[in-house]
């Protein structure tokens, strides 16, 4: 579990600090960069907040697989990116894509499932990390 919270962090992180830089190298200029690369964040928000409503309401607390769907949906946005993201605002609607499936497994990854033993309701110092 960890190490799929630190793959998830890592991955998301990479993007939010260079997906401006790399589209300026795509050609884009600063401006556009900037703007586009807001898909990602906004979607992102909209991701964890659908990821928490679906965990609850249809997965019913199968934070798996909720996470694994979202995964496999984060690989088809890589893929458009590459496959489709020809023009500036494909490139903007396929990492928002990529940012809406890779936020929402955050807060339930980071979160451990429900249980009444106080030894694994305690929380973790090192999880916020």
């Amino acid at each position: 579990m960890g190490l799929a919270y630190f793959c998830i962090k890592f991955m998301r992180y990479s993007l939010d600090l260079w997906l401006p830089a790399f589209l300026q190298i795509q050609g884009f200029s600063a401006e556009k960069a900037a703007l586009s690369s807001q898909s990602f964040e906004i979607a992102g928000l909209a991701g964890a907040i659908l990821a928490g409503w679906a965990l609850d309401r249809l997965f019913r607390g199968q934070w798996a697989k909720l996470c694994f769907l979202m995964g496999i949906g984060m690989i088809v946005g890589y893929l458009a990116v590459i496959q489709l993201g020809t023009t500036p605002a494909a490139l903007a609607i396929w990492f928002g894509l990529v940012g809406f499936m890779l936020y929402g497994p955050t807060p339930c990854s980071a979160a451990p499932p429900p249980s009444t033993s106080p030894a694994t309701t305690t929380p973790s110092p090192w999880q916020g990390l």
